[in-house]
């Protein structure tokens, strides 16, 4: 994962305190519901109407400013990367593409780019809140109940597992994914720009067959894929409601003897309450295998050598920019007279 552009810290501290916001709302308004069943006097419950108040005015009022700062600070990154990477590009076009137009190469720029800008905000601002959430939240827990703040930790760190396996499982699946949906790309544009000379070969059951196992690659490839993200879709709710049980069969004994039944609801709900926090797991997963795959495909493409250099450096040459060129124009036709051949 890299580096936090500037203003990222800052919108996952305001994310920390939205999400924080958020479960202390559920846990105040469990302690009031049950406080309120025993019919005490109104003044004993003030306290907890206003922290109720404060926290549903705060938890939107701080996902809103998080989002403007980690938007913005995504932005900015994405520009100043669209402007460095594009000035990179000019020495490479054309003698350096290879096969793909530069239309295509644009396309795939621009993708991974802006995979790498949602890596800011998909992937460091959630991941970064979930896990100061949740250790504020064990610490307010461990004033009160210290076993059911342990449980709270467990849960924190197991999704984190959780999020690590989802994470190669998609990663693996993810290359294979590219490299099907571009065979499936290359067919699909052979048949629409040489479909009247297939069919004047008779190849079109040939093409057919190809494209057909093609789209079988890429289905088995979403399939993979599918499996990688299931895993933290189906195992963060199972822990969650793990958690949840774990605390309240900790707790119960002590409301035996004499736990406070306000005091034991309320901590009963903070396992309860962090299920929406670590939800974010999974799609936080998801953008940052995407965004690994970007980097990777970005640093291939410019780590290459300029065939054109400017003026007062040494460069390969006009003579060798223009064999690649004709290299590369040599085998695409290549590669359709194989198929049309």
């Amino acid at each position: 994962m890299t580096r936090p552009v500037p203003g990222i810290p800052g919108a996952a501290a305001l994310g920390t305190l939205a999400l924080t916001s958020g479960v202390a709302l559920t846990a105040t308004s469990g302690w009031l519901i049950v406080a309120a069943s025993f019919r005490p006097q109104i003044l004993t419950l003030l306290a907890a109407i206003v922290l109720v108040r404060a926290f549903g005015i705060a938890r939107p009022a701080l996902r809103y400013a998080e989002r403007v700062r980690s938007h913005d600070a995504a932005l900015g990154y994405l520009a100043r990367r669209r402007e460095s990477v594009y000035a990179a590009l000019v020495p490479l076009t054309p003698a350096r593409l290879g096969r793909r137009s530069r239309s295509d190469v644009l396309t795939g720029v621009v993708d991974d780019l802006d995979d790498l800008a949602f890596e800011q905000v998909r992937v460091i601002v959630p991941l970064a809140s979930m896990v100061g959430t949740g250790l504020l939240a064990a610490g307010l827990v461990a004033l009160v109940f210290v076993p059911a703040a342990l449980v709270v930790v467990a849960l924190v760190v197991g999704c984190l597992l959780l999020g690590v396996l989802g994470r190669r499982l998609e990663t693996r699946a993810h290359t294979r994914l590219v490299a099907a949906r571009a065979e499936v790309t290359r067919w699909s544009r052979l048949v629409a720009t040489s479909g009247a000379d297939i069919a004047a070969i008779g190849g079109a059951p040939v093409v057919e067959a190809h494209l057909g196992r093609a789209q079988q690659e890429l289905a088995e490839a979403l399939r993979r894929q599918g499996r990688g993200r299931a895993v933290g879709i189906v195992g963060t709710p199972l822990l969650t409601i793990a958690a949840a049980a774990a605390v309240a069969a900790l707790v119960l004994p002590w409301v035996r003897l004499g736990m406070p039944t306000p005091i034991a609801a309320m901590i009963v709900l903070v396992p309860i309450a962090l299920g929406d926090v670590v939800g974010t797991v999974p799609d936080a997963v998801g953008a940052l295998a995407r965004a690994q795959a970007a980097r990777r495909r970005l640093d291939a493409l410019l780590d290459q050598r300029p065939a054109v250099a400017q003026a007062g450096q040494r460069g390969d040459g006009a003579a060798e920019a223009a064999d690649d060129v004709l290299g590369a124009r040599d085998d695409v036709l290549g590669a359709r007279d194989d198929v049309l051949g």
